[in-house]
């Protein structure tokens, strides 16, 4: 998953949500259906592991240009698992 992609990124470098998601489908010319490039993991069950990675303080999350870290896990479980899954990119915490 992504915490192996920041092995072969230098320091402070992210690991862009197009690194580890596929579109799979485009339904109606813009609802899309995407999944995890390595385990074909769908959004739901993606979000709940990044959640848990953010949790455990492995990974800074950032949607919509708001970064979340452990200290604001409770906002970003407030968030639904499709925004959490629309993320832009994770960084090593």
């Amino acid at each position: 998953m992504g915490i192996r992609r920041f092995k072969f990124k230098g320091e402070g470098q992210v690991v862009n949500a197009s690194e580890l998601l596929d579109v799979v489908e485009v339904y109606n010319g813009n609802e899309e259906l995407k999944k995890t490039v390595e385990f074909q993991l769908e959004p739901d069950l993606f979000s709940v592991l990044l959640a848990a990675l953010v949790f455990n303080g492995d990974i800074v999350l950032t949607i919509n240009n708001v970064a979340y870290d452990g200290m604001k896990f409770d906002e970003l479980i407030k968030l639904s698992p499709e925004q959490i899954a629309d993320f832009t990119h994770i960084k090593k915490a």
